[in-house]
């Protein structure tokens, strides 16, 4: 059999990735009323840099295929709409999984496209800090994460439940302060050897990111990077639940977003949840 060419079947794979353009159209339109040029000016580029109308129709068209040409573009276009930059790349599951067949931690996504940048600061290889602090900075000023201690010798080989709560913040536009939830919200989920020195838990070596979960329009979805598996569950409630594997030896696990987010870590108080995903392992 002929050799798999990684790089002509990532460059394919790319090709398929678009704009959220649902994500995007309804933002023009609850915002701006549907008004593009409205829209146009808020993207927070200098006027010299601001993206020509035929470039925003062509982001919300239908018909428009590909990306912005640029890292800086799509990060721009993030921050305008508050979401993640993740949000906003629609990526078929088959795609999705056919992606993780063919990459590694090394990747490097910006050769495929430079709009994709931004994914090997999250999911390659990275050396402390993780995830790269200056990605958060046009966002809540530093990545708002949790770490998981698992000490190998104290317990191993189970799963780890972890509880959250996505952002609450209030709507101050309506008549009365009203208590609202975020319903587009990322986190990327990684691990580090560690070791115990001095009496305490310290981690070693690079981090390694094995997931990406993330709540959009009442659904929470799990991608799996090492098995390429796409899971998703209804979501409807205030918290939900993911569960990862701790194994035989020692390491720190460690789960950032670029917004706020409550972890439930009392077993006594934990709610429970319908809205439940676990990482599995690939065969």
């Amino acid at each position: 059999m002929m050799p798999v060419d990684n790089e002509a079947v990532l460059r394919k794979l790319v090709e398929e990735i678009t704009l959220n353009q649902t994500l995007l159209n309804r933002h023009v339109q609850n915002e701006y009323g549907g008004n593009l040029a409205a829209f146009g000016r808020s993207l927070v580029s200098s006027a010299k840099e601001q993206p020509h109308r035929a470039t925003i129709l062509r982001w919300v068209s239908d018909f428009h295929k590909g990306l912005p040409k640029s890292a800086k573009r799509l990060k721009e276009l993030a921050q305008t709409l508050d979401v993640d930059p993740f949000l906003l790349l629609q990526i078929k599951e088959q795609t999705f999984k056919a992606l993780c067949s063919h990459s590694s931690w090394i990747t490097q996504w910006g050769k495929y496209h430079k709009s994709l940048t931004f994914l090997s600061d999250l999911v390659g290889l990275a050396m402390e800090p993780w995830p790269a602090a200056h990605f958060a900075r046009d966002y809540e000023g530093h990545w708002q994460t949790w770490d998981l201690e698992h000490t190998a010798r104290e317990q191993n080989n189970y799963f780890f439940s972890l509880v959250l709560q996505p952002e609450v913040f209030y709507d101050l536009d309506q008549e009365e302060v009203v208590e609202k939830q975020r319903q587009n919200q990322v986190w990327y989920i990684a691990t580090q050897d560690a070791r115990t020195q001095e009496g305490a838990l310290v981690g070693h070596g690079l981090w390694k990111p094995f997931g990406i979960f993330f709540v959009h329009d009442h659904q929470l979805n799990l991608l799996n990077l090492g098995a390429g598996e796409w899971l998703t569950t209804p979501f409807n409630e205030d918290y939900f639940s993911i569960s990862f594997y701790c194994g035989p030896g020692s390491s720190i696990f460690r789960v950032a977003s670029l917004h706020p987010f409550q972890v439930m870590q009392d077993e006594e108080h934990k709610p429970k949840v319908k809205a439940s995903l676990r990482y599995t392992f690939p065969e």
